[in-house]
């Protein structure tokens, strides 16, 4: 017998590389899978303030270079195959995708519809809910492997690097290892 799952989903506690990181915040993410798009709700709940969280602009566009900043970002792939695809998203509503066919190798601007992204944010709290297109080689596959970090930048220019798993002597989202959520 054949069960088929119509939704995902899995939440996600993400940690600092440093313990310098800003303290006062906890940051996370929801993941949900619905046929072939990708749900993610990222999560900073704290001092809020004490990071540069930008309110969005009202034309969002495809931009290089957005974790020289706070970002939030995705790594998907199908287990055992080199390739994969990383996701940055800005909460000023930029975004970009890259595929790469292996570990940081032949970076390519991924060909993938742009990400439906919606912020709110308080005092105490930011929410940035994003719906994506999964990358054509990955729609019909039942299995997935994704990466889910985040890049905060404090007011005082500093950035912390947060994600479920720390594996290597410096933080490096692009690891493999890294990849622990598993999306069904």
């Amino acid at each position: 017998i054949l069960i088929r799952l119509k939704r995902f989903e899995m939440d996600v506690s993400l940690y600092p590389f440093t313990r310098d990181a800003v303290e006062e915040v906890q940051v996370g993410a929801r993941i949900c899978r619905r046929g072939d798009q990708l749900e993610i709700r990222y999560q900073v709940n704290g001092e809020v303030s004490a990071l540069v969280l930008p309110t969005p602009v009202g034309r969002a566009e495809r931009r290089d270079q957005l974790w020289t900043t706070s970002c939030f970002e995705l790594f998907v792939a199908a287990p055992g195959i080199d390739p994969y695809w990383e996701y940055n998203l800005s909460p000023k509503g930029h975004w970009n995708s890259y595929a790469f066919r292996g570990y940081r190798k032949d970076a390519a601007t991924a060909k993938v519809k742009p990400p439906q992204l919606q912020v709110s944010k308080s005092e105490t709290n930011f929410c940035l809910h994003v719906l994506l297109q999964l990358p054509a080689p990955l729609e019909r596959l039942t299995l997935l492997q994704a990466g889910i970090s985040v890049i905060l930048e404090d007011n005082n220019g500093g950035l912390s690097y947060w994600a479920a798993v720390h594996p290597g002597t410096k933080p490096d989202f692009h690891d493999r290892r890294s990849f622990i959520v598993k999306v069904f």
